[in-house]
């Protein structure tokens, strides 16, 4: 099976930590299909280190527990949001993480759909004049974009040894939220962020969104 893949030998494996911040109580689809997989299940060609952390404020959930993750000798920090499940395929979270990791990107994310009020845009966004506008449309599945979301991102550990403190800040609900203030210190130290389009999520919600903008009702 794809998580028995063993690390070459005479290569160390990476030391992954398999982060989770949040707010409030874990919708049961996502404990089931995602983070159990994640947090229990041994991969050869990997070791995982599981944290979650519950706070009211987004943004001190995600400082913490990067802190943790750097000081326990991370090489990669891997942010999974609770209101994101995999789809098919592959619909396995730990081979997403692989397919993720064997891009060797400095900043990896997979694809997924943003809550909006009006319609459901990818979470890939390009800087322009004025603010950001949403990518609608690539070719490949290897896209560069200057801002995504951190639902589903795979980041190297020299990418927050490089960018200062605080790593996530939102002081307003107008100004840019934790993970593209996080974006634009990551760009301005001349980290590209990517996205590999092959790994989707839908995106929970009172209504499941899939990567392809379609909505169904939620599992409960």
């Amino acid at each position: 099976m794809a998580w028995e893949r063993e690390a070459p030998k005479g290569i160390e494996k990476p030391k992954i930590a398999i982060l989770l911040p949040h707010t409030g109580g874990l919708p049961a689809e996502f404990v089931e299909s995602v983070w159990g997989p994640l947090r229990f299940k041994p991969l050869d060609w990997c070791d995982k280190i599981p944290r979650m952390c519950r706070v009211p404020s987004l943004p001190l959930a995600r400082n913490i527990l990067a802190q943790q993750a750097l000081d326990a000798g991370s090489t990669h920090l891997f942010w999974i949001d609770s209101d994101h499940v995999f789809e098919q395929p592959p619909d396995d979270p730990n081979e997403a993480l692989r397919m993720l990791y064997e891009c060797n990107a400095s900043i990896a994310a997979g694809l997924y759909r943003a809550k909006q009020k009006i319609g459901f845009n990818y979470a890939a966004w390009l800087k322009v004049e004025g603010g950001y506008t949403p990518i609608q449309r690539w070719t490949g599945n290897w896209i560069r974009v200057d801002v995504t979301g951190m639902g589903c991102c795979l980041i190297k550990r020299e990418v927050f040894e490089a960018v200062p403190k605080p790593w996530f800040h939102w002081e307003e609900d107008d100004a840019p939220s934790e993970d593209f203030s996080f974006y634009e210190k990551a760009n301005q130290k001349g980290y590209e962020v990517r996205i590999f389009t092959e790994v989707k999520l839908s995106h929970l919600g009172d209504l499941k969104v899939l990567s392809d903008g379609s909505v169904t009702t939620r599992d409960v």
